[in-house]
Parts: C-alpha cells; structure tokens; sequence
C-alpha cells in the first residue's frame, strides 16, 4: 500500500512540474500549489528516529488537514477557469477530487 501512495505522490508531483515548466502564470501556479498539497497529503508517514521528528511530522500533516477547505476552494477556482465560456457547464471539476482523496485516506 506505501508503494502505491508512493507512486501516485511522485505523479502528482511530476505532474505539477511538467505543468510548470510549460507556464507560469497564476493558474499553473494554483495547479501546482495544488498538486504539492495532495502529494503531501496522501504521501505515507515516514519512519523517524526520534520522537522530536514525529512530533514535527504530525504538526504538519494536522496544518494540511486544515488546508482541506482551502484546497476545494482552489480547487472550484481552477475548475471554473477551465470552463470553455463564461456561465457554462465545467467540463472537470476539482473539488470533487479533493473530496474523493479525502474520503480515500481516511
């Protein structure tokens, strides 16, 4: 299972710098924001030596919890920046992503 959550977290950021290396601007800087925050939010817990180490490492696994609705906000903005017009039908929609990688890792 770390294998796998390994895998989708090095594809996320691969993803997130093949995008950047395209443009930058703030939309690829949102997406890539973005798929930073779910690499490090899926990526499994690491094995540390020392209890300090663990402490650190669950302080800021519980900080990107709470990033949880920053990220879906983010997540709509990207999404209805993609829609092909103004007021029309978004073809994908991100925030369910979020919501299905919530529900996923818990």
């Amino acid at each position: 299972m770390n294998t796998a959550l390994l895998a989708v977290c090095s594809g996320f950021v691969l993803l997130a710098g093949v995008v950047w290396s395209e443009r930058r601007d703030r939309l690829t800087r949102t997406f890539l924001l973005l798929c930073l925050a779910f690499a490090l939010w899926i990526m499994p817990s690491p094995l540390w030596p020392s209890a300090a180490a663990v402490a650190v490492w669950q302080a800021v696994r519980s900080g990107i919890n709470l990033l949880v609705p920053a990220l879906f906000y983010l997540g709509a903005r990207l999404s209805l920046a993609f829609s092909l017009q103004p007021g029309a039908v978004v073809v994908l929609w991100m925030p369910n992503g979020v919501l299905l990688a919530a529900l996923l890792h818990y």
